[in-house]
């Protein structure tokens, strides 16, 4: 599968507001990325002719599965080339970052981790639930 820096700066953007949110917005994306909702609204046709979101009647948009395991891989490259050039450079976390990023999609972006108590991820589906609202 082919994909531009754009489709992946989406993606990756997807990925990023479903680990803090149950559901994601074409608004939330927008505002995220500062651009049109028009413009999310386009993407998102292209991302759902590639298999990797879903978007539901009423507009919310979930990572597929492989939507999910891609933006997991390419985040998670850019994290260890961080942690990799932090560690041999003796560089802080932000400065590795910012070269790991440098020249790439990812070059205006913050390292952030987040832990989100009380979500799950249901094993047929894929989907992020909060575990107390779904019991």
């Amino acid at each position: 599968m082919e994909l531009t820096n754009t489709n992946i700066r989406y993606l990756l953007t997807i990925y990023d507001l479903s680990q803090v949110r149950l559901e994601v917005s074409s608004k939330d994306i927008a505002a995220s990325l500062a651009v049109s909702r028009a413009s999310v609204t386009s993407m998102m046709s292209i991302l759902i002719d590639k298999n990797l979101v879903d978007k539901e009647r009423y507009g919310k948009i979930h990572l597929t599965g492989l939507g999910r395991a891609l933006a997991r891989e390419l985040a998670g490259q850019a994290g260890r080339l961080a942690t990799d050039l932090q560690t041999r450079m003796n560089l802080s976390g932000e400065e590795a970052w910012k070269a790991a990023s440098q020249r790439t999609m990812l070059e205006n972006t913050r390292l952030r981790i987040d832990v989100t108590p009380g979500n799950g991820i249901c094993g047929g589906c894929g989907k992020v639930y909060n575990i107390v609202a779904n019991k």
